[in-house]
């Protein structure tokens, strides 16, 4: 490739470890690149030049191979010992995207979506770039590692895709064993993105802290991690999340009927609880697509509005729900804020979509704080 920067030199006759140098290989300078055991500085009048071209002499070579017997160039294939990413965090993850080590990250521009397909998968490091389509496979979890897996993080598959330029939520990552957020950008005019960091992004593009980004955008961006981790790749797996069952609140008996999955975007549904929309395919899973059946004929007197982890809910009687009102206040039951009957303002408009709005308390003091 071509560059003026530091390079990864494995081990050598100074270092048993694995360290950089500065090298040069610049289209214009024929006599390039310039492979020393050191910064090029300190070695082009040391005799510690390893490599040059274009017959090129004077002390660059006149140091080194007179009294060495010449030089040569060697190659071989190496199985490098890295750690099987694929059982981080539990395991039953499956390779679906890698970039080997270098300066630039992913060629992909499918935006995570999975459609792109380049290459021919293998399990070496070393190998050039590869993708394979999995928009149709069923998961859940994304998992965006470096190739000696010592920077990972883990995030719900709704987390990544989409259009956004906030935070993100991270299940789990090499740096915290908690649920915590990011703030990552995905951004349709900018070929390159999705950006997913471990930490802000304005904490991570220059440390080295960037775990994935496409259209193989290079600089910082890719030279702080990717050469020094032996490349980056995703993997995806579908994982049961294991949840309570909220059917058996406040004496059970109660029928599942609509589901939106862990997102950023409420129901589907524009029937405005009526139990006349019918999409999707029913599921107990807590990750599964937004579903809903009809219940317009089915006898029922009371709606449980519950969250997929059943702390956050609701009990309120049809009537309080169905009826059209706007800042009126409805009646609830009990809910997990109150075990006793108290009323909360609500919203249900003929010209709003977006309605009816139930919440635990006042929407006013509801809409922005999670209730």
């Amino acid at each position: 490739g071509q560059f003026a920067g530091r390079r990864y030199i494995t081990k050598s006759s100074t270092s048993s470890k694995r360290y950089t140098a500065q090298w040069y290989s610049r289209r214009r300078y024929p006599w390039e690149p310039w492979v020393t055991l050191k910064d090029w500085r300190f070695s082009w009048n040391r005799g510690l030049i390893m490599y040059g071209e274009a017959g090129y002499g004077n002390i660059h070579a006149s140091k080194i191979l007179p009294q060495h017997m010449g030089a040569d160039v060697y190659i071989r294939q190496k199985k490098l010992k890295l750690p099987d990413c694929s059982k981080l965090a539990g395991g039953g993850w499956k390779l679906v995207r890698h970039v080997p080590p270098g300066d630039k990250w992913h060629p992909a521009r499918d935006d995570l979506q999975g459609t792109a397909r380049y290459g021919t998968p293998s399990k070496f490091p070393s190998a050039p770039a590869w993708s394979i389509p999995f928009k149709q496979n069923k998961f859940n979890e994304f998992l965006f590692a470096t190739g000696d897996c010592e920077k990972w993080l883990v995030a719900p598959r709704y987390s990544v895709q989409g259009q956004f330029a906030g935070r993100r939520y991270i299940t789990k990552s090499s740096t915290s064993s908690k649920r915590y957020t990011a703030q990552w950008y995905s951004r349709r005019r900018y070929p390159w993105e999705p950006w997913v960091t471990l930490k802000d992004w304005r904490f991570s593009w220059n440390k080295g802290l960037i775990m994935y980004g496409e259209a193989g955008y290079g600089n910082v961006h890719a030279k702080a991690i990717l050469p020094k981790h032996f490349g980056a790749n995703v993997y995806i797996r579908d994982r049961i999340i294991p949840v309570p069952d909220c059917s058996k609140m406040d004496g059970g008996g109660w029928k599942l009927v609509r589901h939106v999955p862990p997102g950023y975007n409420w129901h589907p549904a524009k029937d405005d609880l009526r139990g006349t929309a019918k999409y999707g395919r029913p599921s107990k899973r807590v990750s599964a697509p937004a579903w809903s059946i009809k219940f317009d004929k089915t006898p029922f007197n009371e709606f449980l509005f519950a969250t997929g982890d059943c702390k956050k809910w609701l009990i309120a009687r049809k009537w309080s729900v169905i009826g059209w009102y706007a800042n009126g206040h409805r009646w609830i039951e009990k809910s997990s804020i109150k075990n006793k009957r108290y009323q909360a303002r609500w919203y249900r408009r003929h010209r709003n979509k977006e309605d009816p709005w139930v919440s635990l308390e006042d929407y006013g003091r509801s809409w922005n704080r999670g209730k």
